[in-house]
């Protein structure tokens, strides 16, 4: 399978325009399988690669910016709803995907930059995070089933890269259950609602929601956002884990760790978003949050990305070490005499 990816010198031209507005869809090897790449009026999303870049049509060619100064050109036939590329190398047939025409074609684009939370009230749970830059968009996703047992989600790496067009967008994500991509489409169905649906699903078992409606989180937003993180992370915390581990963070700026319900440790914290994070080289963007505790006898700190805090539930993953720990909101009470979940 090659990679087209298409660079564009804009022609003032009505053939040209004209013989683009004909190649414009979703593209793939086969309906069942996932899309290779959508054409858009002013650009072309390689799915597989992560790649946005324009496009020229001149005649029955187009033009491929191969890097290294080096254009390539193949000749391309469009049948009805199948487009053959051919070069020096051979040919090659993609078929449209006949069902995201119109969203492709839509005018305008729509901004799905935020973070949107399913609008089930179940045990189970599912979240995008998403930026969009122009018609690009990247983002992390998190699903959990069974009340945590299964849990699909990605902090440190994005697993969601697509295009936008109109109302939709056309992504590929990575289940870090089976770590294979599927296929989803994502439409604005409300100002602060969207619809997301699996069109192909990944090669493997996967724990995320063929089918959701998803709302708008202005609460996980702050938390984005770095405005309000550490009085959301106030309150008593319980290990899902071990639910003798209790962490208690204070407005101070405290945390107190239990264990047996015996203070274990007394530590200093401080969140922020900056590099390094306990001498380690992170990862930062708009979306990130790091927790670090420093314990207030030794000196020795411990250092967190956190996933994300709701209600209900803080999220954390230790820094270069990964996994997923998660923590209960206990209600009771804060402090020294919570009451136990057991």
């Amino acid at each position: 399978m090659k990679t087209y990816i298409i660079f564009i010198t804009f022609f003032v031209c009505v053939g040209s325009v004209i013989a683009q507005s004909k190649l414009i869809g979703v593209w793939g090897t086969s309906p069942g399988e996932n899309a290779d790449f959508a054409i858009s009026t002013d650009s072309v999303y390689y799915v597989d690669s992560d790649t946005s870049c324009k496009y020229s049509v001149i005649g029955d060619s187009i033009f491929i910016n191969m890097g290294a100064n080096y254009i390539f050109r193949a000749r391309y036939i469009l049948r009805n709803d199948s487009l053959i590329l051919m070069d020096k190398l051979g040919t090659e047939t993609f078929v449209r995907f006949p069902e995201y025409r119109n969203a492709i074609n839509s005018n305008g684009q729509t901004d799905f930059t935020g973070y949107w939370d399913s609008d089930k009230r179940t045990s189970d749970s599912f979240s995008l995070t998403i930026t969009q830059v122009d018609n690009i968009i990247t983002g992390y996703h998190c699903s959990t089933v069974d009340n945590g047992n299964f849990i699909d989600c990605s902090f440190e790496d994005k697993s969601i890269n697509g295009i936008v067009h109109g109302d939709s967008a056309l992504i590929t994500f990575i289940s870090t259950y089976c770590n294979k991509p599927g296929t989803a489409v994502i439409k604005k169905i409300r100002p602060n609602q969207i619809q997301w649906e699996i069109i192909n699903n990944p090669d493997g078992p996967f724990y995320i929601p063929l089918v959701d409606v998803m709302d708008f989180s202005s609460i996980k937003q702050n938390v984005l956002n770095n405005s309000n993180q550490d009085s959301s992370i106030v309150g008593s915390w319980q290990s899902e884990e071990d639910s003798d581990i209790v962490y208690v963070f204070k407005n101070d700026n405290k945390c107190y760790i239990y264990y047996l319900q015996e203070l274990y440790k007394t530590s200093n914290f401080t969140i922020s978003n900056t590099t390094p994070q306990c001498g380690i080289t992170v990862p930062i963007d708009k979306y990130t949050s790091y927790l670090q505790l420093q314990d207030v006898q030794s000196n020795e700190s411990e250092c967190y990305l956190i996933n994300g805090i709701t209600d209900d539930y803080l999220s954390l993953s230790i820094v270069d070490r990964g996994g997923v720990i998660i923590y209960k909101r206990i209600h009771d009470s804060v402090g020294k005499n919570f009451k136990y979940n057991k």
